[in-house]
């Protein structure tokens, strides 16, 4: 967990092979520890956050994970837009 705040537009890279180069977007891939079968990050990046599951394939249920990652996400977007704040209990998924 870190509390640093990222930048709110794209930045240029200083990467030797490209040096200038827009960097458009980052995606966070946490890497599994031993005996850890899931990791979840976020980053947030020149106005976008990115959110990824890492995990093998045996783990179950995985899909219904990320599906219900993403509809409290757009539910957050969604009361985020109408200006609203909904203190019910979230939807169960």
């Amino acid at each position: 967990m870190s509390s640093c705040r990222a930048p709110a537009c794209a930045r240029r890279c200083r990467w030797p092979a490209r040096p200038g180069a827009r960097l458009l977007e980052a995606v966070p891939i946490a890497p599994l520890a031993p005996g850890v079968p899931l990791a979840v990050s976020a980053l947030s990046y020149a106005g976008e956050l990115t959110v990824s599951v890492t995990s093998p394939s045996s783990v179950p249920d995985l899909d219904e994970l990320v599906s219900g990652i993403a509809a409290g996400f757009d539910t957050l977007a969604r009361l985020a837009r109408s200006g609203r704040r909904d203190r019910s209990a979230p939807p169960a998924v």
